[in-house]
């Protein structure tokens, strides 16, 4: 039963640029890592978990490993530069998740010679002790005869070729894949356990979290080196994410599954996003793009803000991004153990300064030694608790009817409001003129709903539309 649920690990590994990242992304059918014809733009070890025939697999995209001798990786007193650092925090994360996998995919570039770099990553793949299937990548035309007579050098008998662009050989090496973990010549017992198909059948609707097919997603924004990896690699309690006080070290938008206290979360670390015009080309464009993207499909995010440096013009932007995607925020101020200034006060300086989130909860925190990170998930629970109240019409509009010579000078009149939407709360308003909605008044609503009803840390969405008058009245009044 336990051997039939496991979770086996399979890892794409190459030098960079063989084509790894494309084969990942046709594989789980989702364009999870960033790829670009530039060597090294993977860093952190992209994860994704498939079921297949019932069994439960992760596929790991690799950094793209560099040929890093051991004795420069465990130099500590050498100075290196910003982009060495990077390059070494990535081999080391692979080299760890290689010693953990079940299967290696080997992946070569067919269309190019081997390179010292496919031979000394080779050694260390053989060093690792693990299973090993051979892919040529980017096999268009033909080149497959030549290409397979180069790589018969590693050692490892036929390759399997494959061509991401043109989802070629894909399916053979999910079959091969499946192969070698559970009908190999190991014995390992792989008939389907009734029960544990049975459970995964059954799709929970009723809320996230309570099933892995619907886990609670949350989302880690902001500008370059506030220390969002640190921060999601407290929450998952070992070091997944690559940290260094580089800016720029996340690269992808990486998500990990986990679970808490019997409920299933997703939580992504995002690259870090900076104004458009201080953004490099390339590979950062994309990142930051991907960052944005995934706004739209969280639960939860996390504006992270370095306390000990305050708000920056680059946090509004972030921040800015994340009111356009109406989504529940929650402002993380990060190294507050760094700071020395009375909590309220700061707070009350935030508020000022980031004015648009006034919905927004502050948490103040230490993401590196873990400090004030004890109330987030009951902050979390409560959000999405909060999130799905709904205000009865009939109670709505008696609250409205109050509302109304609040803050309204202007001869506004309201005649029928409803809720016509949960995530964000949003309220539709019959108004008798839209020009007379001011923005004081709006805002005065708004604080009335919020304290009435809650809805902690969402944005809360007015809609306001002009009550047509019925052809016989407007008659009536002209006669």
């Amino acid at each position: 039963m336990a051997e039939a649920n496991k979770v086996r690990r399979v890892c794409f590994v190459g030098r960079p640029n063989v084509g790894k990242s494309s084969l990942f992304n046709r594989m789980i059918g989702r364009k999870k890592a960033i790829v670009l014809d530039q060597p090294g733009v993977t860093r952190d070890v992209s994860r994704f978990e498939v079921n297949w025939e019932s069994h439960r697999i992760e596929l790991a995209d690799l950094a793209g490993l560099e040929f890093w001798e051991r004795k420069r990786l465990d130099a500590k007193d050498k100075k290196m530069s910003d982009a060495e650092t990077l390059k070494k925090l990535a081999t080391e994360a692979a080299v760890e998740y290689l010693k953990t996998a079940d299967l290696v995919l080997f992946v070569v570039d067919g269309r190019e010679d081997l390179t010292p770099g496919d031979e000394v990553l080779a050694r260390l793949v053989r060093g690792a002790g693990k299973p090993v299937v051979l892919v040529l990548a980017k096999i268009e035309g033909r080149v497959e005869e030549n290409a397979q007579l180069e790589v018969s050098k590693l050692g490892w008998g036929e390759a399997l070729p494959t061509s991401a662009e043109h989802n070629s050989g894909i399916e053979d090496l999910r079959n091969r894949i499946l192969e070698e973990l559970f009908h190999g010549a190991e014995g390992v017992d792989h008939e389907v356990d009734e029960d544990i198909h049975a459970e995964a059948a059954l799709v929970i609707e009723q809320g996230r979290g309570i099933s892995q097919n619907r886990p609670i997603r949350l989302g880690v924004y902001g500008r370059p080196n506030v220390g969002k990896s640190t921060l999601v690699n407290q929450l998952l309690g070992e070091q997944r994410m690559i940290t260094s006080p580089i800016a720029g070290t996340t690269v992808d938008t990486v998500d990990t599954d986990f679970t808490r206290d019997g409920k299933y979360y997703r939580i992504l670390d995002t690259a870090g996003i900076r104004r458009r015009s201080k953004t490099e080309k390339g590979v950062e464009v994309l990142s930051v793009v991907q960052a944005l993207k995934s706004v739209n499909d969280v639960d939860v995010s996390f504006l992270m803000l370095d306390g000990y440096e305050g708000v920056t013009d680059q946090d509004e932007k972030v921040a800015g991004e994340l009111v356009k995607a109406a989504k529940p925020v929650v402002i993380v101020v990060n190294k507050w153990d760094l700071c020395k200034v009375e909590r309220d006060k700061y707070a009350e300086r935030l508020r000022e300064e980031l004015s648009f989130l006034e919905f927004a909860p502050v948490l103040f925190i230490s993401a590196k030694s873990g400090q004030g990170l004890e109330s987030l998930w009951d902050l979390v629970d409560e959000i999405l608790t909060q999130r799905f109240v709904t205000a009865p019409t009939g109670e709505l509009n008696r609250f409205i009817e109050l509302l109304e010579g609040a803050n309204n000078a202007s001869g506004l009149r309201l005649y029928y409001a409803t809720q016509t939407a949960k995530n964000p709360p949003t309220i539709t308003i019959q108004v008798n003129d839209i020009r007379k909605v001011h923005f004081a008044f709006e805002r005065h609503v708004k604080n009335q709903l919020r304290e009435r009803y809650g809805w902690m840390a969402s944005p809360i969405k007015l809609v306001f539309k002009e009550r047509k008058r019925s052809p016989s009245k407007r008659l009536r009044k002209d006669s």
